[in-house]
C-alpha cells in the first residue's frame, strides 16, 4: 500500500496588544498592533495575516477607525474630545481587533480613551 498520512498542524495567531489605549485628543494614530505567528514568519511559503476590526455589541464604533495590513490603527478623523463621536458618547471607543492566518483567528476587545487637552 502507498498509502500515507499527512497531519496538518497550525499555530493561532497571538495579539500582543493592551486593552486600553489612551490618547490626547487631536492625534489620529493609536498604535500598530503586533501579532506572532510561526507559520507567518516562515521564509518558505509564509501564511499571510489578515486583519480586520469589528464593534462591539451594541455599539457601532469600528466605523471611526482604520485597521492597515500591517497593523496600524489609527482614527479616520481626527477625534474632539468637547464632541465625542463614539457609541456611548462618553470618549471610549469600544471595538475587537482581530487577525487570521487564513486558518486560526485570534480576536482582542480593546478600548480606546480620548483626552482632553486644554486650548482644542
Amino acid at each position: 500500500s502507498n498509502v500515507r498520512k499527512i497531519t496538518f498542524s497550525n499555530t493561532p495567531p497571538s495579539l500582543n496588544m493592551a486593552s486600553v489605549y489612551s490618547i490626547n485628543e487631536g492625534n489620529t494614530s493609536i498604535t500598530t498592533i503586533t501579532v506572532s505567528d510561526i507559520e507567518a514568519e516562515r521564509i518558505t511559503n509564509p501564511q499571510t495575516l489578515t486583519y480586520s476590526i469589528a464593534s462591539q455589541a451594541p455599539g457601532n464604533d469600528a466605523s471611526d477607525f482604520t485597521l492597515s495590513n500591517d497593523g496600524g490603527l489609527s482614527f479616520n478623523a481626527t477625534p474632539d474630545y468637547e464632541s465625542p463621536a463614539d457609541y456611548g458618547t462618553n470618549n471610549i471607543y469600544d471595538i475587537t481587533i482581530s487577525v487570521s492566518d487564513g486558518y486560526d483567528t485570534a480576536s482582542q476587545d480593546v478600548s480606546v480613551v480620548v483626552l482632553d487637552v486644554s486650548g482644542q
